[in-house]
């Protein structure tokens, strides 16, 4: 396999796809997690850092592919420090991370020249590949993963979990998910007496079934989300093509798929074990409408992309505060060092990117007639945790345009 970015992101659109499609008569599901019950989404057990969004479902179809039981990966040095060897012959996942450094940061490791346009900029973003193993390629035991986390210090849920402790991040979990649907404004309908969910476009609201209909919470909550997904493609939100959504064939298809993946996506970021459901009318609709397999493929890239979206729609503006600041000392938490064998994601690189833009554009707006207007915008931004890239760029910002006094 080539090493260009491109390339590995081409083979893991192209992985995704023959996945998806190869499971088209049998729905696509996952394995229970059975090493800590607290921690169903893919996870680096040296670092602790948790994979999401597409990066996570890669890892999801590699684990259901392959047969793994653990979701737990890591690279082939992470796991000779933990104390295991990677066993012969085994292959990795090729993944690209993308970080970002702060420009005096990026020409001190001589990653730009002082010539570099980018040199101006807040922080200057970059790609680096990485090599990940599933834990059942190496001689590593739950034991030895224990140790390590324990001598380093890890949070006890990484490597124990008792029935108590599972109840609260269950319970925790679902409020969560609970106030995400609050905080969309969307009318919730409970459908008393059917096991029918839906999304109503032109009531914009959501009905879903008693809980009672369905094998467990978590079930419940991700049919939750599946419906909120739909509601994304709203005019005054994410305006997707909805007319026709319930009666033509090819646009139910389409708008079944994207929610589905969406329930999955955001289900990794909230930390809901999912499973993209063999939903009858969607299974017989894809099939039928899209026959030729060329077609397929271009719909599941367009379907990954604007589920990304959607996921991304659904952080900004329904997030509670609370979710937004854990999302943010959780990346603030994670090693920021890019060094061969410890780099490790330190942020979702989308979301800096919108907080950098807001920060520039109060700080750049012409219609600002002094300083002091700029700075009050900015210490709202500062009130929720910052990263420390995200210091660094605001005091650059801050010098740039000599807007001194912001308390961060």
């Amino acid at each position: 396999m080539s090493n260009t970015y491109k390339d590995i992101q081409d083979a893991q659109i192209k992985m995704m796809e023959d996945y998806i499609l190869s499971h088209l008569d049998t729905g696509l599901k996952w394995q229970k997690n059975w090493e800590v019950p607290t921690l169903n989404i893919p996870h680096n057990p040296a670092t602790g850092t948790k994979y999401k969004r597409t990066n996570g479902l890669i890892l999801m179809l590699y684990r259901s592919k392959y047969g793994y039981q653990s979701n737990q990966w890591a690279t082939f040095a992470q796991i000779k420090e933990m104390g295991g060897s990677v066993q012969a012959g085994e292959k990795s996942v090729p993944f690209i991370w993308k970080y970002a450094l702060t420009p005096e940061e990026a020409l001190k490791r001589k990653m730009i020249t002082p010539s570099d346009p980018r040199i101006n900029d807040a922080v200057v973003f970059f790609n680096k590949k990485m090599l990940l193993f599933n834990i059942e390629q190496s001689t590593l035991t739950q034991e030895m993963i224990k140790d390590y986390q324990i001598k380093h210090n890890f949070p006890k849920h990484y490597y124990e979990s008792d029935k108590e402790t599972t109840a609260m991040i269950e319970s925790k979990l679902h409020k969560d998910i609970e106030a995400v649907l609050k905080n969309s404004k969307i009318p919730i309908i409970d459908n008393i007496g059917s096991p029918r969910a839906f999304y109503d476009p032109q009531k914009d609201e959501i009905t879903l079934p008693d809980k009672k209909y369905f094998d467990s919470l978590d079930s419940y909550y991700s049919t939750a989300l599946h419906e909120l997904g739909h509601s994304t493609g709203h005019p005054n939100r994410l305006n997707r093509e909805m007319a026709g959504f319930s009666t033509d064939k090819i646009s139910y298809a389409k708008e079944e798929f994207r929610a589905e993946l969406y329930s999955v996506l955001q289900g990794l970021e909230l930390g809901l074990e999912v499973n993209l459901k063999n939903h009858a009318g969607y299974i017989d609709n894809w099939k039928n409408v899209f026959k030729n397999e060329e077609t397929q493929r271009e719909e599941i890239k367009k379907a990954l992309k604007d589920s990304v979206s959607m996921v991304k729609y659904v952080q900004e503006n329904w997030y509670p505060d609370h979710l937004k600041q854990e999302f943010r000392v959780e990346k603030q938490a994670q090693n920021e060092d890019v060094k061969e064998n410890k780099i490790n994601p330190p942020f979702e690189i989308r979301e800096i990117k919108t907080r950098i833009s807001e920060i520039q554009k109060v700080l750049s707006n012409p219609s600002l007639k002094d300083k002091t207007t700029a700075l009050k915008e900015l210490e709202k931004i500062a009130k929720q945790p910052l990263t420390q890239f995200e210091r660094q760029a605001i005091q650059r910002l801050q010098n740039q345009h000599q807007c001194k006094g912001l308390r961060i």
